[in-house]
């Protein structure tokens, strides 16, 4: 600053030679000094820009993070791309910063994001795909803009792969396709455990559900009786239904029968409960639970024995048995 004064960033910038005229500073030093310059120069630009169009600090530290020198290029592009890629960026907010770049309200880039976007939020419910008409109807709502656009956002997002459609029980779904493979996956793994020999012991069924009645005192409908009897001949079972039809009625009685005949030792003590959505376990199952296991843990997974709880996007309770 002694040297060059005001002119210092104008030398830094264009003149950076006239640096090795300061006493200490080498061949190398400048380059040193040059290359931080220019780096700060963008970051300091790109702060610039992303607070020109309503990004908080906070924020346009992690774009600049993610995209490097390309986030004013990549933002410019696409700024929908933050909501994918950016942690705590959403659609509305992309959204926003999209309006201020001056994206179309009804241009396809947007009707692209909100499709992707009502799909994501379809998974907060359970959901692993939508009805086509209904992601439809969803999107135009959430975007505002005509039908046409989005049906055209729609096709566009399945010819390219980024979505995937199968026609099941008379819907047209649209999938994403990671969540497809989930439930590929999930199917299959099914498929595997139901053809395999159950591992419980021998049990009679219609003793061991009268003595759980008058155990409960809760009278099991015919529907509760038959899967009780499936859930004790069985290597896996899928109990699916509405509020209040008894499905925990139905685990609680199938712990309680199995506590009864001793099961650790044929099921070498593990035991995992597969809750919808993350909700806490059932009152009485985890009371089941508790009796069951005495040395219980909810998230240590290294202690045994021990009931880990996973997240299923699907709309069906499942209990499996090792």
């Amino acid at each position: 600053m002694e040297k060059f004064g005001e002119e210092i960033f104008t030398v830094i910038d264009h003149y950076s030679v006239k640096l090795e005229e300061v006493d200490g500073i080498g061949p190398a030093r400048r380059q040193k000094i040059k290359a931080a310059w220019v780096e700060q120069k963008a970051v300091r630009d790109i702060m610039i820009f992303l607070h020109s169009h309503g990004v908080s600090t906070s924020r346009a530290v992690r774009i600049y993070k993610a995209y490097g020198d390309k986030a004013i290029e990549t933002v410019r592009a696409n700024p929908y791309t933050l909501a994918k890629d950016i942690h705590g960026i959403g659609f509305k907010s992309a959204d926003t910063i999209a309006q201020k770049l001056g994206i179309a309200r009804d241009s396809i880039m947007r009707a692209l994001a909100g499709i992707m976007h009502a799909l994501l939020e379809a998974t907060g419910d359970g959901h692993c795909a939508l009805p086509k008409e209904e992601l439809i109807e969803q999107a135009a709502k959430l975007l505002e803009i005509d039908v046409a656009i989005v049906r055209e956002a729609l096709e566009r997002l399945l010819l390219d792969g980024e979505l995937v459609y199968e026609p099941i029980g008379g819907h047209d779904l649209i999938y994403l396709p990671y969540l497809r493979r989930a439930e590929d996956g999930i199917a299959c793994l099914l498929r595997k455990l139901a053809g395999a020999p159950s591992c419980l012991p021998p049990i009679d069924v219609e003793k061991a559900i009268a003595w759980c009645q008058r155990k409960t005192g809760k009278e099991l409908a015919a529907t509760q009786r038959e899967a009780l009897q499936k859930a004790l001949e069985s290597r896996v079972l899928v109990i699916t239904g509405g509020p209040g039809v008894g499905k925990t009625t139905l685990v609680d009685s199938i712990l309680l029968i199995l506590r009864a005949k001793n099961w650790r030792h044929a099921l070498n003590d593990w035991i995992i409960c597969v809750v919808l959505n993350g909700r806490v376990i059932p009152q009485p199952v985890f009371e089941q639970f508790k009796r069951v296991f005495w040395a219980f843990s909810l998230y240590n997974r290294h202690l045994r024995p021990v009931v880990a709880v996973r997240h299923m996007q699907s709309k069906c309770q499942v209990l499996r048995l090792f």
